[in-house]
């Protein structure tokens, strides 16, 4: 099995559609500071986390050309068919204290693999609440991310980063929401020693996220006429990805937890958008004109984002004309 630094052309592909299907979840999205990342050193991506999985694919989108490895619940990898999938894609199992400490103890091995892997100057990112909250703020920070960088500095002998960054969503619960990330300017322990070191880190991210994207309100007198005009587009778009929005409408209502609801819209596309692709392509070349098929197949591309960014546009007229 390959080390998850190592170039490998599945994660590459994976890289690209994750990447574009993650576009598609925002209507705006934005990085800034990246000029604060230390491409020659070892580092480690310290994020907030609001909104489950879809932090993680947001961190992958916004370093577009470089990989990034992550770690994830050590339950899932249990699995002897899914431990290499996920490896693969460059992730790595992370125990929890409510996984109970024989579990937590496994992270040191664990902590060996991330530290080659940020040796070899593949960042590594963990979300440091270790839960989410889709919420603004911050929850109290853990300590994983500190002693993982000081074995790191102990095996590597040289200063390891610790990049702070700050997830800025519009809406947690909603598609087409805007969303920006913020990369801190990297700090080393050694500049805090005898400093509170969670509460350093706490602060810069909150800095990072003390700005949020905020749409501004278009006019009822306009937005009411435009509503009403993007009618028949928003009942095109919708019957070009019905399946895709119905299987989401159905899983969402029973999700314990509606922060994953972003999430269950993005990996229902996921999964499923390349067979109705394909199967659309099929029935359409059959059935119709070749040019009548290739326009088919070029609105598919873009009728589950403008479906969202529509509906999206008239959710917030209701919510308007409601106030």
């Amino acid at each position: 099995m390959k080390k998850i630094w190592e170039k490998n052309w599945v994660y590459d592909v994976l890289k690209f559609y994750t990447d574009w299907t993650t576009r598609k979840c925002f209507r705006r999205f934005k990085v800034e500071g990246e000029e604060n990342l230390l491409r020659d050193k070892p580092m480690i991506y310290a994020p907030n986390h609001c909104c489950t999985l879809l932090d993680a694919h947001v961190v992958l989108l916004a370093d577009r050309h470089h990989p990034t490895s992550f770690g994830a619940r050590a339950d899932i990898f249990k699995s002897k068919l899914i431990y290499p999938i996920l490896h693969t894609l460059r992730m790595v199992p992370l125990a929890r204290m409510r996984d109970g400490l024989s579990e937590v103890e496994k992270n040191y091995a664990t902590f060996d693999e991330i530290i080659d892997c940020i040796g070899h100057r593949v960042p590594f990112c963990m979300f440091v609440e270790g839960t989410h909250r889709p919420e603004r703020g911050l929850q109290p920070i853990k300590n994983g991310i500190f002693k993982l960088a000081r074995l790191a500095e102990e095996k590597l002998g040289e200063d390891v980063y610790i990049v702070p960054v700050g997830l800025a969503y519009e809406d947690f619960f909603n598609y087409m929401g805007d969303v920006t990330i913020r990369y801190g300017k990297p700090f080393t322990m050694k500049e805090y020693e005898g400093e509170n070191l969670r509460e350093v880190l706490g602060g810069k991210i909150l800095e990072l996220i003390r700005d949020y994207p905020v749409r501004k309100e278009m006019p009822l007198a306009l937005s009411i006429p435009l509503a009403i005009l993007s009618l028949p587009l928003f009942v095109l778009s919708f019957a070009f990805c019905w399946p895709m929005v119905l299987a989401a409408a159905i899983i969402i209502p029973k999700l314990k937890d509606k922060a994953w609801s972003n999430t269950a819209r993005d990996a229902t596309y996921y999964a499923s958008a390349p067979i109705f692709f394909i199967a659309l392509a099929v029935v359409m070349f059959i059935t119709t004109p070749w040019w009548v098929a290739l326009l088919s197949l070029a609105f598919f591309v873009v009728a589950h984002g403008l479906f969202y960014l529509l509906l999206y546009f008239y959710k917030r007229i209701i919510r308007k004309i409601g106030k």
